[in-house]
């Protein structure tokens, strides 16, 4: 019996991909002798705030053994709506103690423990019978479980940022490997093992009738993913903004309501639910309130749903056409590795 994959591709409509992690505010209570919490993990980009409660004066001093280090000091919080805030910059040590200037002698003592980014960026999938992806409140960590048979492949490039992760991978079957795009190095992946991937360097997972998994510390993801994939025979390609679903029987399940640019290829792309646009053309898809499915049937030719979550529809009459070259081919390919990791305004 074929196993279906079912992928969830956490997409929101008219907007970017939510495997980017946002900027958070962390808040720290001020209390007679005790910050609440004293412990905060938090990536580049969050606000730490702290905030008075009870007890006078206090500060939030960085620094260690009641040492200030200068990276920031509040000055005197002294009664209620005081309050002090700092950004974690991108530069931020991957721990930073503070401490309360006049009760540290007391205890009063904290740490900010600056935790980094995995983004992924690149995601090609084909012939996978199963993919699941999961997160465990219990333990931090998020992860990624690829299974495949002789014809299955994979690759999936990601992006660290904020600091140094710890990854802890799983290769029980196939060929699996991991490439620096920094170093121009390729390392095999056997057994069980911890790697370390570098701040602001780029990697790509991949493997050929794997069963893989990974797994990293991340922080949980609270937007609802929008859409999700269940087939026999499919391949799914994500770079960017965009995904290409292809299948020779499938369906894209999609929870509402919201909009999504979407392009069907094949008469065996069709909708019940949803008014698609014609054949070969870009259109922005309304997915009612309570949701809708696009199915993908080969029928004498491809069944392709390529999905923009951030174009909102319209534009370019070939959106495909990355360098507008008047054609589809490797150099738009090229031109969403170049411009991969770019931020755009």
């Amino acid at each position: 019996m074929r196993l279906q994959t079912m992928l969830v591709l956490t997409v929101l409509a008219s907007g970017a991909s939510t495997m980017t992690a946002t900027a958070e505010t962390h808040m720290i209570g001020l209390y007679n002798t005790s910050f609440v919490p004293s412990v905060v993990d938090a990536q580049p980009g969050d606000t730490i705030r702290w905030e008075y409660v009870t007890g006078y004066p206090h500060t939030a001093t960085s620094g260690a053994n009641c040492t200030p280090d200068g990276l920031f000091d509040s000055g005197s919080l002294n009664s209620p709506g005081d309050v002090f805030e700092w950004v974690v910059p991108d530069d931020a040590p991957a721990v930073v103690p503070f401490f309360c200037d006049p009760h540290c002698i007391s205890g009063m003592e904290g740490v900010i423990n600056v935790v980094g980014n995995m983004e992924i960026g690149l995601v090609d999938i084909s012939d996978i019978y199963e993919v699941i992806f999961s997160h465990n409140e219990e333990t931090g960590y998020s992860s990624i479980s690829i299974a495949g048979n002789s014809m299955g492949t994979y690759a999936i490039g990601v992006e660290i940022s904020g600091a140094d992760i710890p990854v802890d991978i799983n290769a029980w079957a196939g060929v699996n490997s991991l490439y620096d795009l920094d170093q121009d190095q390729s390392t095999s992946l056997s057994g069980n093992q911890t790697i370390s991937l570098g701040h602001g360097n780029k990697y790509i997972f991949s493997g050929s009738n794997p069963g893989f998994t990974l797994s990293w510390p991340d922080e949980p993801n609270t937007s609802e993913g929008l859409a999700s994939l269940g087939c026999g025979d499919c391949s799914v390609h994500m770079a960017g903004d965009g995904f290409s679903i292809r299948a020779v029987s499938g369906t894209v399940s999609f929870n509402g309501p919201g909009e999504l640019a979407m392009t069907r290829i094949g008469e065996g792309v069709t909708s019940s639910t949803m008014s698609l646009p014609p054949n070969g053309e870009e259109g922005t898809v309304s997915i009612p309130d309570t949701g809708g499915a696009v199915i993908l049937n080969e029928v004498g030719g491809p069944a392709w749903l390529l999905i923009n979550t951030n174009s909102g529809g319209g534009g370019n009459d070939c959106p495909e056409d990355i360098d507008n070259s008047g054609r589809v081919d490797v150099g738009d390919l090229l031109a969403v590795i170049a411009a991969w990791g770019t931020i755009c305004p």
